[in-house]
């Protein structure tokens, strides 16, 4: 044994040499829902989110798609940007314009999708969460014309 007590201990390191992990780009909810006007328009906040806050600048392209019914330029204003969040940034909200109307319409729908994520952040792997899906809910009555096509309306 050696006198010198401090050739007793040995050091070791220990390099991580796991890839670090990437903030995951997804919607906070996968559907939402408005009820148009009669006139003018109002807004849709949609909200995308990171499970963690950006260490470096993180870009995703986030579109408005058509889906079943609803029309871009009628029932809404089509959104077609890039989203950038800064370093600490978690969420983003987009407004998306819903147009009022007076015409009695069904129960219409539009879809929001996300894309090419990049900055060292990724898309969630379930591509299902790519997409959040918008109602629109009318807020007109039939007019009497309309319902006297269909006199089983009528009481």
């Amino acid at each position: 044994l050696d006198v010198d007590s401090s050739n007793h201990y040995a050091y070791v390191g220990i390099s991580d040499n796991d890839p670090a992990t990437q903030p995951i780009i997804r919607f906070a909810q996968r559907n939402y829902s408005v009820t148009e006007g009669d006139s003018g328009q109002i807004y849709l906040n949609v909200r995308v989110v990171l499970s963690e806050a950006a260490t470096t600048a993180v870009r995703v392209k986030f579109d408005t798609i058509l889906h079943a019914g609803a029309t871009d330029g009628t029932d809404f204003q089509g959104v077609h940007r890039w989203l950038t969040f800064d370093v600490g940034q978690t969420a983003k909200t987009v407004r998306i314009p819903i147009y009022g109307d007076t015409v009695n319409e069904a129960y219409e729908t539009f879809a929001v999708r996300l894309s090419q994520a990049s900055g060292g952040a990724q898309l969630d792997v379930d591509s299902s969460n790519h997409y959040a899906y918008v109602g629109i809910s009318d807020n007109d009555s039939p007019s009497f014309a309309h319902a006297a096509l269909h006199s089983d309306w009528l009481i």
